[in-house]
């Protein structure tokens, strides 16, 4: 499902705020944190297009994917987030 949502950003520049991020779980965070990925690493390439999880997708410059922590729940979950996103 989020897969698909992030497919969707990435295609129509909207915005996304994933809330209350810190509750997903580490298998859930690690597929979300390679499509991030994904997305960051084509616009900073000024890519016209990226695929993910085999599909081909037309990428949208104003697309953008924010996270926001309530608190740190796990410390190792907040130190991956802040990485991905600094980088």
């Amino acid at each position: 499902m989020l897969a698909k949502v992030l497919k969707g950003t990435a295609s129509s520049g909207a915005w996304l705020v994933l809330d209350d991020f810190h509750q997903i779980t580490l298998e859930v965070l690690s597929v979300v944190a390679q499509h991030v990925l994904a997305i960051q690493r084509a616009k900073s390439s000024h890519a016209k297009a990226l695929t993910m999880d085999g599909t081909h997708l037309a990428l949208s410059r104003r697309a953008a994917v924010t996270i926001a922590l309530a608190d740190r729940g796990y410390d190792s979950v907040y130190i991956y987030i802040h990485t991905l996103l600094l980088n």
